[in-house]
């Protein structure tokens, strides 16, 4: 066995191990209604938007309103958007210096947001159907932020 091969074996372990206790947010009751506001920063996530966008529909927490910041695609990422029901923002400013896309994007759909929590999901995403109830659940008793 070589060096690398042991040093994919090991790493894949280590990575393994530190991650099978991740899987599953702690179990809290969620207190009240809370407005949720879900972003999505998107580019070129045709592929991607078809899964995500109808398992926040099925959430047992109702999102306030769900934003996909269109990070100027060139496919179809805002139609499916639309045609999904959600609110499709395009930042038309133009990116300052400083600035990534993703960053610029969240930014954006922060001051356009509504909620009082807000959630950033990446488009290539799954939730399951009490994803948002768990995570602001756990947010509410924790107090801060959840990754």
């Amino acid at each position: 066995m070589g060096l690398m091969t042991i040093t994919l074996l090991v790493s894949w372990l280590l990575g393994w191990a530190l991650c099978r206790g991740l899987s599953r947010l702690p179990e809290h009751r969620l207190q009240g209604q809370p407005k949720v506001s879900v972003l999505i920063p998107a580019r070129n996530e045709e592929g991607t938007l078809p899964n995500l966008l109808p398992a926040l529909r099925g959430q047992s927490l109702q999102p306030l309103e769900v934003i996909v910041i269109d990070d100027h695609s060139s496919d179809r990422t805002a139609a499916i958007a639309t045609r999904a029901g959600v609110r499709v923002l395009v930042p038309t400013p133009p990116l300052p210096g400083g600035w990534c896309g993703k960053t610029w994007a969240l930014h954006n759909g922060v001051q356009a947001s509504a909620g009082e929590v807000l959630v950033f999901l990446d488009a290539d995403t799954e939730p399951g159907p009490t994803f948002l109830e768990r995570l602001v659940a756990t947010q509410q008793a924790l107090g801060s932020l959840v990754f």
